[in-house]
């Protein structure tokens, strides 16, 4: 008779195991490990003492010349809103007729059409909307918000 309830509890254990409890670092909340590397950034916030590090991509990497523009984290989930402070922006631009714009408030940059330029730039974002943009094709483009 034990061993026919002996089951269901062990099954209900390993479901409750699998699913996670309150403290699983993985549920993607602020200060948890994403649950999927490409999930949408949402308050990126870099340790503290360091400064956020976000990649700017114009092209591909096997195409240069591609009508591709991306902005992303380090493990490569695309950048929608991040909190406000020092940022490292690293741009790879190896295109000969796009390049990569990053404008909004206190920031204007931009790397060069013609050249391939691999760039790094230290930013403050304040809060606000901020737009990238290859000039000559602005169709090729994308934005982020800056908040709190």
């Amino acid at each position: 008779m034990r061993t026919r309830h002996a089951l269901p509890a062990l099954a209900l254990l390993v479901l409750a195991t699998a699913c996670g409890g309150d403290d699983d670092p993985t549920d993607g909340s602020l200060g948890g490990a994403p649950t999927t590397p490409q999930a949408p950034s949402s308050f990126l916030e870099a340790p503290a003492g360091t400064n956020g590090v976000l990649l700017a991509q114009v092209g591909l990497p096997d195409d240069p010349e591609a009508f591709e523009i991306s902005l992303t984290t380090e493990d490569g989930r695309p950048v929608e809103t991040v909190l406000p402070g020092e940022y490292e922006i690293r741009v790879s631009d190896p295109s000969r007729i796009h390049n990569f714009a990053l404008s909004g408030p206190g920031v204007d940059e931009a790397t060069s059409v013609s050249g391939t330029d691999d760039a790094v730039w230290r930013v403050t974002l304040e809060e606000g909307d901020y737009d990238y943009v290859c000039d000559p094709h602005p169709s090729m483009a994308g934005s982020f918000t800056v908040a709190s």
